[in-house]
């Protein structure tokens, strides 16, 4: 139930966030849409999670590695998306989420976290054109 509510709680943050922005109309989305959309959908599926885990038939307990992968994995992209630019927080967000795995393989991981840094470039600024910086101090 706890991570019914965490998720719930961080979708409810997102959708509240994201209705400060402008909404815009189905010819022109504006910058609110996506963060409400998202904050809903996981609000649902936290609400789903809490009431199946909720059931007294089995306890699941969470692992507290992959919880803490998961959650640091977000918190490196927060703060090195604008500190460090788009590629160092994709390359950063996929290694520390791969400490998560069970499995710790290190080859795939770098392969993976550089495959996934380079698509992110590739799709979000040159394909896009979002206003992200690739690589901080390197303009």
């Amino acid at each position: 139930m706890a991570a019914g509510a965490c998720l719930g709680s961080i979708g409810l943050f997102a959708a509240v966030e994201g209705s400060q922005f402008e909404l815009g109309n189905l010819m022109s989305v504006g910058p609110g849409v996506l963060p409400i959309l998202l904050g809903v959908v996981m609000i649902g599926f936290g609400i789903f999670i809490g009431i199946e885990k909720s059931s007294p038939e089995g306890e699941l307990t969470a692992p507290l590695k992959a919880l803490a992968g998961i959650f640091g994995s977000l918190l490196a992209f927060a703060v090195l998306i604008r500190s460090a630019g788009l590629v160092p927080a994709t390359f950063a967000l996929v290694l520390i989420a791969g400490f998560a795995e069970a499995r710790f393989r290190p080859v795939p991981l770098l392969v993976t976290a550089a495959v996934l840094s380079v698509f992110s470039y590739l799709i979000f600024i040159k394909a896009l054109g979002l206003p992200f910086v690739p690589f901080v101090g390197l303009d």
